[in-house]
């Protein structure tokens, strides 16, 4: 700095002549350079100015932070960490408030009221929208507004307990054919689980007629590959996942053809009627027109319910062996069950509903790993229109986001969450506030359909196996999954499996001999 230069006095000369909006004299004038930098830091100025509070000044949204760079907002913050990022904004802004992801506008709820509203007020005010690569994976046909309720039905029709009742037999076979491949081997519990569950998958979806088998095996090929492309960055060239995925889609519906054109041709209207999977209930539908659906709108149909639930009931069964592992007072209260009830239907061949209804430890244990793993961490809906929940604004176009991670562990809401215990669904007050499948019209069509997969292959792997873990016991991390992360295991969890004692010894019919239900 200039020693002769009077800082003071030039303070003095300024200041008054800023105040006085005078900006004739030398000292303001600015280069060509500086007078375009002040123009871009204001043109930036206002454009994050209106990025953070123009919604705000339109309507009553809750308060929160869109982030300091438009369009990405806190997109890196919350997917490091969504429980740690949910955790800091409810201590600055409280159980509701705004965010921004990816250029997604969004109001972020850990109130399960007003999760639990969103959704009882779902089919009118939100709907459910999908990236752009998604769908055209998936395609539009289920997220169509005038065939949605009626496919929702579809689904739900297919996968309810009165259904489920005459396919009970078969998912257990299932379940015990891909058990039996446990036993005396030591097996890695993420990749055998869902294998038993993409069977399971195969059957609810495309039946078990023994001349269709050779297109059920094919297909079963081709979900994986299918579902490992959703998440693949969307580059449609030959050799990268997202290329292979949708050339096994457009197999998978090159093949469903061959299903639905031998089903209309060759089966009678009676057994297309009686069938209980959910080709033939697609191939039983009228649209709102009218006329049937084509081949495309089934195969979207087909693989929304493949993708909806593979890898969700895979964390599921897998996070139980791992709590079982855990804990050798729940696995004995497991066994205890098990046993009793193997007890009372010793002349039975094969479980049944009531057999089920009656595993109430193991639902309870269920409903824990659901709770504390939270298989599904957040789920999201766009509004349709301006809606109010309880005081909180979401503007046309917003996304309403249910933190059920959050949900799930915050300790005004649950006893000890960070705690594994059953025993916590014996108080009613603290089942209200759960709700994993969601409610009112969005709720999960496949609810039914996981409560039995779990119950089953608990009951069978508890009363039936003994295990050992190879290893340690590893935390999950959230992977992405196409349409949400889930949680799965840093390290795959060995087990080295044994049968265990039992008095008794029943056979199950192998899969092979299966009789379809609609023969």
């Amino acid at each position: 700095m200039n020693p002769t230069f009077d800082f003071r006095g030039h303070l003095r000369n300024v200041v008054p002549r800023f105040l006085l909006m005078d900006f004739r004299g030398p000292e303001w004038q600015l280069s060509h350079d500086q007078v375009v930098g002040v123009c871009v830091a204001g043109f930036f100025f206002l454009v994050w100015f209106f990025w953070e509070f123009y919604d705000d000044r339109r309507y009553n949204v809750p308060k929160g932070s869109l982030g300091w760079i438009p369009f990405f907002g806190e997109t890196l913050e919350f997917a490091r960490n969504p429980r740690d990022y949910t955790a800091r904004r409810f201590k600055k802004y409280g159980p509701v408030f705004k965010g921004c992801f990816l250029g997604l506008r969004a109001v972020v709820s850990m109130d399960p009221e007003f999760s639990q509203l969103r959704d009882v007020n779902g089919a009118e005010c939100f709907k459910i929208t999908l990236p752009r690569n998604l769908r055209a994976m998936i395609g539009d046909t289920y997220n169509m507004s005038a065939e949605q309720a009626g496919l929702q039905k579809v689904l739900l029709g297919v996968m309810q307990p009165e259904t489920l009742k005459s396919q009970i037999k078969e998912i257990e076979a299932l379940i015990l054919a891909g058990l039996s491949q446990w036993e005396g081997k030591t097996i890695g519990v993420w990749r055998s689980c869902k294998k038993i569950v993409l069977s399971i998958s195969v059957y609810v979806n495309l039946g078990h007629d023994p001349s269709e088998k050779k297109i059920r095996d094919q297909i079963s090929k081709l979900v994986p590959i299918f579902n490992e492309a959703l998440v693949a960055p969307p580059l449609y060239l030959p050799g990268t996942l997202y290329y292979r995925g949708y050339q096994a889609r457009l197999k998978m519906e090159s093949l469903l053809g061959q299903m639905v054109k031998r089903r209309r041709q060759s089966w009678s209207e009676n057994i297309l009627l009686t069938s209980k999977d959910l080709l033939s209930a697609l191939l039983r539908y009228k649209t709102t027109e009218g006329k049937e659906l084509s081949l495309k709108q089934i195969t979207d149909v087909i693989c929304i319910s493949f993708l909806g639930g593979q890898d969700t009931s895979t964390a599921a069964l897998s996070c139980t062996i791992k709590e079982l592992s855990k804990s050798a007072l729940i696995r004995k209260a497991v066994v205890a069950e098990c046993d009793a009830i193997e007890e009372r239907r010793f002349a039975s061949t094969s479980l049944t509903m009531a057999d089920t209804r009656n595993m109430l430890y193991i639902k309870k244990l269920f409903k824990e790993v659901l709770r504390k793993h939270t298989i599904v961490p957040f789920t999201q809906r766009q509004a349709k229109e301006d809606v109010d929940i309880n005081g909180s604004l979401i503007p046309r176009g917003w996304y309403a986001i249910a933190m059920l991670s959050s949900i799930n562990m915050n300790p005004k809401l649950w006893t000890n969450p960070e705690v594994f215990n059953p025993s916590r669904f014996d108080e009613p007050q603290q089942a209200k506030v759960f709700a994993p499948f969601g409610v009112g019209a969005h709720m999960c069509p496949a609810k039914a359909l996981a409560e039995l997969i779990s119950s089953i292959f608990v009951y069978h792997l508890l009363h039936k196996y003994e295990w050992k873990v190879e290893g340690k016991l590893v935390d999950e991390k959230l992977k992405t999954g196409a349409l949400l992360p889930i949680p799965v295991p840093k390290e795959e969890i060995r087990l080295l499996v044994r049968r265990r004692k039992m008095i008794a010894k029943k056979q199950m019919t192998p899969p092979s001999t299966f009789v379809p239900t609609h023969r």
